[in-house]
């Protein structure tokens, strides 16, 4: 199941659990010329990469809702 598939009070449940329990949140952002210029799924997986390792201490897994993180 993704997370498109979950319902609307399901996915703020989830969303409410993540945050209460994080030890840390990172945020990772690729701008417009990085996604024309690497496409759509690279740019989002350089973000990812851009917000994970902002998190200390380095998470033991990631909750990832669509692609596969690097």
């Amino acid at each position: 199941m993704t997370a498109k598939q979950l319902s609307p009070s399901l996915r703020e449940t989830l969303s409410r659990i993540s945050t209460e329990v994080a030890i840390g949140i990172g945020v990772g952002l690729s701008d417009a010329q990085t996604i024309d210029s690497k496409g759509i799924a690279k740019a989002t997986r350089l973000a990812m990469k851009k917000a994970v390792d902002q998190l200390n201490p380095s998470p033991d897994f990631l909750l990832v809702d669509y692609l596969a993180y690097p």
